[in-house]
Formats: C-alpha cells, structure tokens, sequence
C-alpha cells in the first residue's frame, strides 16, 4: 500500500494565511512588520501545540498497545510451557484469557494506528506553518537594512530551521512519510489455461498497480517542489548574508543537514542528508518509479492483447 503524501494533503489554511503574511510583508509599512510577525508566530504556536498533543497521543497509544502484546506473549509462553499438567477447566480458562487479550491487542493496534495518522498529519500540518513562519523572516532578513536586526533575523531563521528538521524526523521515526525503497514488481503471469476474462482480470490488476505508482510519483513531484523551495530560500538567504559590501562577518548559520556541503563521505541516515542529496535522492528514486510504472501498463497492454481486448 502506498502512504499517501502527507504534506500534500496537509491542512493548508495556517500555510496559506502565512504565505499572504510572508508576500504581503514586502508591500506594507515597514512599521507593520512587528504585527506579520506577531501574527505568525500565533499560529505556529498554535500548530505547535496541536502537534504536541497528537505526539502525547500517539506515545500513549503506542504504549498502551506494546503493554498489552507483552501480557499476550507472557500468557502464550506460560501456556506453552504448562500445557501438559494442566487439567483441561484450566488450559480452556487460559485460551479463553488469551482470546481475550488477542481482541484488545487487536483494537488497541487500530487505535494506535488512528493516533498515529493524527500525529502524522498534526506535525505535517506544523512544518507547513514553520515553513511558511521562515518564508517570512527570510524576506525580513532581505529587506531590513540594519544588519543587527538581520543578524538577530538570522539566528531566527537558524532556530525555525532546526525545528523542522527536529519534527520531520519525530515523524519519520514513526513511519516514512514518502517511501523511498520500491516493492519488487508482482509476479503476475497468464496461465494457458486462463480464459479471456481472466486475463482481462489480471491486466486490470496490473492497471491498478501502476496507478498507485502514479499517485507515488505525484507524492514524490511535491516533496522535490517543497524541498526545492526551501532549498531556493536557503541560499538566497545564506547569500544576502554572504554579500562582501556588508560589515562583519553575517553569515547565516543555516542548520547542518538543510542545505550546506557539509554533509561527510559514506552513506548518511535521511535525516542527517543535505537538502541537495535529499532531493538528488528523491529525483533518483521517482525515476524508478515511474520505469517500473512504464513496466506494469506495458505488461497489462500485452495481456489485453492476448486476450483480444475482451472483458
């Protein structure tokens, strides 16, 4: 199954009334400045709190759950070891507990899974605001000609960045939010003894998986747009810093891992990756989807074909 692109789906009302805050900054009095920030920040506090609930949430479901697969497993192993002096009342007394045990196991591990879509989506919904918070404070930085102001600006700017990349990786410990390793093709073959129908069957089975590669590849198109944007943001931030007509040494201390070069040899975890090698990555890995894609419907046209295009 393929996860769906969170931060495509993401709400968009905090991210969209950021962006008008960030673009309608550079068109307003220098004195409104104060009150855009003031205003953004109101609402990555905001998200920053429903994330933080829907993290507790997920903690306590997920904990909930383990607790009870450990009773499971304990029960399990003691009727397994005691199974043969046990009188027959108390191995069925036993079975019935485990039964039991089993079904809340059971529910507890689909209410684990809700919070964790709400723990997925609270923090998408948080880098979307935070993304936006440092759309913002880069135009800021562009526009205010004090350089104390920008270096503050800077520091700023350092602090937002290093908590995306603290929420993107909560999130990926939970699960991946874009996968990045492709499942082998299915093995899906027509039988000489397969009637048309079936095979029809079976090329609509291939059409289904190289629509899931489709909607893949269109998660993975918004995650290289998202990271290209940040990675635009980045360096025209970092430059304006790096301008040898200002005074002082003001480079902006853009977080490791986010766009730099100081990425070292071998091979990095996803978090630790720059935002080149993360999109270099991502560029790589779309274009493997998108071949196995042009596999599956090239498959499914050849079994139309041999069952002469009837259902």
């Amino acid at each position: 199954m393929t996860p769906r692109g969170r931060f495509a789906t993401a709400p968009r009302t905090a991210s969209g009334a950021l962006a008008v805050a960030a673009a309608s900054w550079l068109a307003a009095p220098p004195d409104s400045a104060g009150a855009q920030m003031d205003s953004v920040r109101a609402v990555v506090e905001l998200r920053e709190q429903d994330y933080e609930v829907a993290r507790n949430d997920y903690i306590a479901a997920y904990s909930s759950r383990s607790q009870l697969e450990r009773q499971w497993n304990r029960l399990n192993n003691d009727l397994d070891i005691a199974r043969d002096t046990l009188t027959r009342t108390e191995t069925s007394r036993k079975l019935a507990q485990l039964q039991e045990l089993s079904v809340q196991v059971e529910r507890a591990d689909g209410w684990a899974e809700s919070r964790k879509d709400f723990f997925l989506d609270a923090g998408a919904a948080l880098v979307a605001a935070l993304e936006a918070q440092l759309d913002l404070i880069s135009g800021l930085i562009r526009a205010v000609p004090d350089t104390t102001r920008a270096r503050e600006l800077g520091d700023l700017y350092r602090d937002r960045t290093n908590r995306v990349g603290q929420v993107e990786g909560e999130m990926d410990d939970v699960g991946e939010r874009i996968p990045r390793a492709l499942d082998p093709l299915p093995e899906i073959a027509v039988s000489p003894r397969d009637t048309p129908r079936q095979i029809m069957q079976k090329a609509r089975r291939l059409d289904d998986e190289a629509e899931q590669h489709e909607r893949l590849m269109a998660d993975l198109d918004a995650e290289i747009e998202r990271l290209g944007k940040r990675l635009e943001r980045d360096r025209a931030t970092s430059d304006f810093f790096a301008d040898p007509n200002r005074v002082g040494d003001m480079r902006l201390p853009v977080a490791s891992g986010s766009s730099g070069d100081e990425a070292g040899g071998g091979e990095l975890p996803w978090g630790e990756k720059t935002l080149e090698e993360k999109i270099e990555e991502l560029v790589e890995f779309r274009a493997s989807v998108e071949a196995q894609r042009d596999q599956l419907r090239q498959k499914a046209e050849e079994f139309r074909a041999q069952a002469g295009g009837s259902a």
